[in-house]
């Protein structure tokens, strides 16, 4: 259990490694309802990063209604994606894993979740991954994920300039071991 307001990377791997995402309109769904079951608790979403076959969250907020949330949306993911492809059992490998985050490693974390594809080798730059928050850091006019403004003010107050630091800091890499 963390301190209330913590920050944690929250991962979720999918049954024996298996795609838990088909479909775009599979992806979005569970985007959707990640904002509305996080919001829902009072958890603060700062950064993410959907897999085909895990994601990445990190968030702030208290233990008890993380576990709450997670246990929601992952149940209500599986369900869909059983009846939708017409399957039964479990999607996930079991229950989300989280680990606490220093004020001091939240911008290499965020790094680490949003270069994910690069290092998976699915796409050349976090750029070109549809399935995070990257893009969003990089749009100071984007109120996606609510949590973004905390990640960037401890850059610079101003968003716009916050934004291009961010920029620079993705493209040196670097995050291989965190």
């Amino acid at each position: 259990s963390f301190p209330p307001g913590s920050i944690v990377h929250v991962i979720s791997r999918g049954n024996r490694r298996q795609a838990i995402f088909e479909a775009e309109e599979d992806w979005r769904r569970f985007i959707k309802n990640m904002l509305f079951e996080l919001s829902t608790e009072g958890i603060v979403l700062l950064a993410f990063c959907l897999m085909p076959n895990h994601i990445h969250l990190v968030v702030q907020g208290i233990c008890k209604a993380l576990s709450s949330a997670m246990h929601r949306l992952l149940t209500s993911h599986s369900a869909y994606m059983n009846k939708k492809y017409g399957r039964s059992g479990h999607l996930f490998e079991s229950r989300f894993k989280s680990f606490l985050c220093s004020e001091e490693g939240l911008l290499p974390l965020i790094r680490y979740v949003h270069r994910n594809p690069v290092r998976a080798k699915l796409v050349r730059t976090a750029d070109d991954w549809r399935w995070s928050s990257h893009r969003d850091y990089l749009d100071p006019a984007s109120g996606t994920p609510p949590g973004k403004s905390i990640v960037l003010s401890q850059i610079d107050k101003d968003p716009i300039e916050a934004a291009e630091f961010y920029r620079g800091y993705m493209a040196q890499g670097g995050d291989e071991t965190a």
